[in-house]
């Protein structure tokens, strides 16, 4: 790797490490050194509606969405809220078994009596459920007041 290019690096690696890196060392040690994402969901009742979000999930992978029916399951049971709106802010991609996560979701929700509405959703997502052929089976809405009104809740 040319010095022109190495010694911003070696910069942050300085910041990192408080020392010289050797070159073989060098992307084994930017990579530790970054910050992890861990993908999670949070969810909570708002004034009637249950309201989920994802953290650290610019990809939408399975295993949150996992967990929001295990969660929905057990806050609904807890507060007998059964309508979910799911806001998708900062999620740029959402891969096929996130997709099937929803649609289990999606089921299990109505089998207890509620309705599910997706907000804040990227172009990029809304295209996926498109292509998917999985955009009719939802039901989407632009922000959480729409959500809550296309639920017929009030603004909370």
């Amino acid at each position: 790797m040319s010095d022109s290019i190495r010694e911003p690096f070696q910069e942050v690696i300085r910041d990192f490490s408080g020392h010289s890196v050797p070159e073989a060392n060098f992307a084994m040690v930017v990579l530790e050194n970054v910050a992890v994402l861990k993908p999670s969901v949070e969810l909570r009742e708002e004034s009637g509606v249950l309201v989920a979000e994802f953290w650290d999930c610019l990809r939408l992978d399975p295993k949150p969405v996992a967990d929001l029916r295990v969660r929905y399951s057990q806050l609904s049971a807890k507060t007998g809220v059964k309508d979910l709106i799911i806001d998708l802010s900062g999620i740029d991609f959402a891969g096929s078994a996130a997709l099937s996560g929803f649609l289990s979701l999606g089921r299990a929700i109505k089998q207890m009596g509620g309705r599910m509405v997706f907000c804040n959703v990227d172009v990029n997502v809304a295209e996926i459920f498109q292509v998917s052929k999985l955009g009719g089976m939802f039901q989407f809405s632009e922000d959480k007041a729409s959500a809550r009104a296309d639920l017929g809740h009030e603004a909370a």
